[in-house]
């Protein structure tokens, strides 16, 4: 992955210490297919950290633990609750635009506080590093890029004494790119599903769904799916539909992509247009997910974020998670 970059490097499009400030920071999102629930894994002895700036976290993992209770009481209920629309996208603080999507985006985090931001703002933040018109540091709170592994792994266990699921997320990735044994990367996921993050459900349903690490078991999977999906995972929402065609369900299968597809996912809008071709969507509920898919897409684009998406940057992360999958899958 460095030989990448640092290709990248040569060509001129950022210096060696933005690289290295954006590669300690987005490992969290390298892996696209690691798991959830055994082992739980304690983090190791942490320093004092400020608790003040979780109400984000904590309010999300308040709604994952009502949907946990919904799903325990019945078919029909979830249902019912599966097929509302998905919490509103949380705002990237810094240009206060919809965020990407939760999954498929390549996106920043804040270790002081939590923060995430999107890749439109960490890619014109890097161009100004890089030009020397702006100090390397984070782009939201200013706080220098930690130089050594050690200062990273001392801001990383502060996060996860504060409760970050994104901590634990990473924490996982780490290891996982460290080749540590599964069951440890396990137990870190299932920590970062604890606290609400809507990537490590959606692991955990594929760890469940591939016996990766865990015993295969689709009931399960199919649980942190929903909860995934529920919470506005777009590619747990996706797969959900797909499961319901493969099982004959068409009216569940094409409820799911038309939220998807509301939510801006391309892949999604593909199944809704091929559901109404089939008869299997109206075409009022047809023009009316168009729609919704335009005002999504504009909502969230920014000149900032269409550069940042094809950059040589951008391509090249995508590249190294498809390789982090492909290992993770053999």
């Amino acid at each position: 992955m460095l030989e990448e970059f640092t290709s990248i490097l040569d060509n001129g499009l950022v210096i060696k210490a933005v690289v290295f400030f954006f590669l300690m920071r987005l490992q969290s999102i390298i892996i696209d297919f690691v798991t959830s629930q055994t082992t739980s894994v304690p983090p190791e002895e942490e320093d004092d950290v400020d608790q003040s700036n979780d109400n984000a976290s904590s309010m999300e993992l308040s709604s994952l633990i009502a949907m946990c209770g919904m799903l325990c009481r019945g078919d029909n209920v979830v249902n019912d609750e599966l097929f509302q629309d998905p919490p509103p996208k949380e705002d990237c603080p810094i240009c206060f635009l919809p965020m990407p999507f939760a999954s498929g985006a390549i996106l920043d985090i804040d270790w002081a506080y939590g923060k995430i931001m999107c890749n439109g703002c960490m890619e014109a933040a890097g161009k100004e590093m890089a030009k020397g018109n702006m100090e390397i540091c984070c782009p939201f709170c200013r706080t220098p890029v930690e130089k050594t592994q050690e200062e990273s792994d001392r801001r990383l266990k502060k996060r996860m004494k504060a409760g970050d699921p994104n901590a634990f997320f990473k924490r996982g990735a780490e290891n996982y790119e460290l080749g540590e044994k599964i069951e440890k990367v396990v137990g870190l996921w299932q920590q970062a599903a604890e606290r609400g993050s809507l990537t490590a459900h959606y692991q955990v349903g594929l760890a469940y769904s591939f016996g990766k690490g865990i015993e295969k078991d689709m009931e399960k999977s199919l649980h942190h799916s929903r909860l995934a999906a529920m919470g506005g995972h777009e590619i747990a929402r996706y797969n959900l539909g797909i499961t319901e065609g493969n099982n004959g369900n068409f009216d569940l299968s094409m409820k799911h992509f038309m939220i998807g597809a509301n939510s801006g996912v391309d892949r999604s809008l593909k199944k809704v247009g091929e559901g109404y071709r089939a008869g299997l969507v109206t075409k009022d509920e047809y023009a009316n997910t168009l729609r919704a898919y335009q005002s999504s897409r504009e909502e969230m684009k920014s000149e900032q974020r269409t550069k940042a998406s094809a950059s040589d940057f951008s391509k090249a992360m995508s590249r190294c998670n498809d390789q982090t999958t492909a290992k993770f899958l053999r």
